[in-house]
């Protein structure tokens, strides 16, 4: 969806509040993304909280708070597989 944006940790994956924040970790990862999909690694404080009932989405959002530091991907970490035809 063009109005939603996810964060995804090992074990876990959250909806974001799409806000200022948001757009300026946007701006930030862009540089290090060679394809809309790809995932850039990223540390940032937030706050947790449960979607509102009969919501669609993630059982839980987080909105952030603090970018701490974003990183290049590991180009040689082979965690990402690609289809095609």
């Amino acid at each position: 969806y063009a109005d939603a944006a996810v964060f995804q940790t090992s074990n876990e994956i959250y909806g974001v509040v799409i806000d200022k924040n948001l757009k300026l970790l946007q701006k930030q990862v862009k540089t290090f993304k060679k394809e809309a999909t790809d995932m850039v690694p990223v540390t940032i404080r937030v706050r947790k909280f449960e979607k509102p009932a009969g919501e669609e989405g993630w059982q839980y959002r987080v909105e952030i708070k603090e970018i701490l530091k974003v990183e290049e991907p590991d180009p040689n970490k082979k965690d990402v597989i690609k289809l095609a035809n």
